[in-house]
């Protein structure tokens, strides 16, 4: 009962947005039934339609809203004053105590609680009851949606069930609390020494006695909207987002994959740093995938080399290879020639943005190509939290690519920013 009334749906936004309403509106009428039928699926939707490059700003905003802040009764939870009695009780820990019997944030997966134990603050977050089996029950309507819409016009050339699979694995991973602390285990070793990125202490101890819930430390600081008005601070927040993403990227092949507003916060003004939070998914690429995706970043940022950087995406970041190889050579300098004039047109309009990464997969597309899976997922990461640096360029004096630039060429002349 859910196939049929969704496609119905989804083209009756579609000839509203034929009449003349706007895509945003569509977008969100879309999002609402969706939300509605399933929490599950306005996620889904979020990351696959994020996935395949095919949403704006304003969309993407739209959607991390629904799924950011969702609503909940309080019946609808665990009782967080028997959890919290039980664990103090078993911890051996200073005792636990709420700020707040109400949640401060709900997610599709969890809520949050602020509390303290002992002298430090921290915070609580709890699994919804049931949310394993409501995930995997919409993981599989989804699919037989999916199954149905794969091979209408324009959708049949993003290659959805691959895209389903891969954001399946991270949604399901989403809902293993001790997963999520090892990711953050993880991140936090690959940061210890970087002075200006701040990861939480986590207490793995609550989670082995009841693994619906993480305790770690609460990071006070700033949400992007409450930063003060500074041009300087603006310029310096921008280049420490970009040289953890470039860290995480460029030295690391481990980035976090879900770094948008709501998982930032900005700390010490006096002496700017980065905050990073939930830990539920997080990327990893290869050796090469690093190697190629550096060089591609080299040529078109620093070194201004469009020819060479349009090379690099035919002949390492592909999918598949053999499609490209297959291509007669005048199909072949036709893409190449399309590349160039995108990067021009980047260089020239000073944004890296999800414009770029949508005309890029356009002139794939044409050709019955795509962007391989690595750098699929490095795309994803990169536009999640380039929302966050797009929002600072624009309060200051110079362009994204200028920051970016920078911030690269900062990167591999300090050593790496170690103490």
């Amino acid at each position: 009962m859910f196939i049929i009334p969704t496609v119905l749906y989804a083209f009756w936004q579609y000839g509203w947005y034929c009449l003349g309403r706007s895509r945003l509106d569509c977008m969100r009428n879309m999002t609402k039934y969706l939300y509605h039928k399933n929490i599950v699926f306005s996620k889904l939707f979020q990351n696959m339609s994020i996935a395949i490059n095919i949403l704006s700003k304003e969309e993407i905003e739209l959607l991390y809203s629904y799924n950011e802040h969702v609503p909940f009764t309080l019946n609808e939870l665990y009782d967080i004053q028997i959890i919290m009695d039980d664990l103090n009780i078993h911890s051996g820990k200073d005792k636990i105590i709420l700020t707040s019997p109400l949640p401060c944030k709900s997610g599709m997966i969890s809520v949050v609680y602020y509390a303290t134990m002992g002298e430090q603050d921290i915070v609580i977050k709890v699994k919804r009851p049931n949310i394993t089996i409501q995930l995997l029950e919409g993981l599989n309507e989804f699919k037989r949606l999916i199954q149905w819409i794969q091979y209408l016009p324009y959708l049949y050339e993003f290659d959805l069930l691959t895209i389903y699979h891969e954001n399946t694995t991270d949604m399901i991973n989403q809902v293993d609390f001790k997963n999520e602390i090892n990711n953050l285990i993880s991140i936090q070793h690959n940061f210890k020494n970087i002075k200006y990125v701040v990861i939480p202490t986590v207490y793995p101890i609550f989670t082995s006695l009841n693994d619906n819930i993480i305790v770690m430390e609460r990071l006070i600081g700033n949400k992007l909207q409450d930063i003060s008005i500074n041009t300087r601070l603006y310029e310096q927040y921008i280049l420490l987002l970009f040289k953890l993403t470039i860290k995480s990227l460029l030295y690391d092949g481990c980035y976090h994959g879900d770094l948008h507003t709501g998982n930032i916060i900005f700390l010490s003004e006096e002496e700017p740093k980065i905050g990073l939070i939930d830990f539920g998914i997080i990327g990893r690429i290869t050796r090469e995938s690093q190697n190629n995706f550096y060089n591609f970043m080299k040529a078109s940022l620093l070194d201004k080399d469009f020819d060479k950087a349009s090379y690099i995406v035919t002949t390492h970041m592909l999918h598949p290879p053999s499609n490209y190889n297959e291509l007669s050579l005048l199909t072949k300098q036709t893409i190449l020639k399309d590349i160039i004039n995108i990067l021009k047109n980047t260089e020239l309009t000073g944004t890296f943005d999800i414009q770029f990464m949508y005309n890029l997969n356009h002139v794939l597309y044409k050709h019955k190509l795509s962007l391989d899976r690595d750098f699929c997922k490095i795309q994803l990461s990169m536009l999640i939290s380039f929302s966050v640096t797009d929002v600072l360029c624009k309060k200051c004096d110079n362009t994204f690519i200028h920051y970016f630039s920078q911030a690269l060429v900062e990167f591999f002349n300090d050593e790496l920013n170690l103490e």
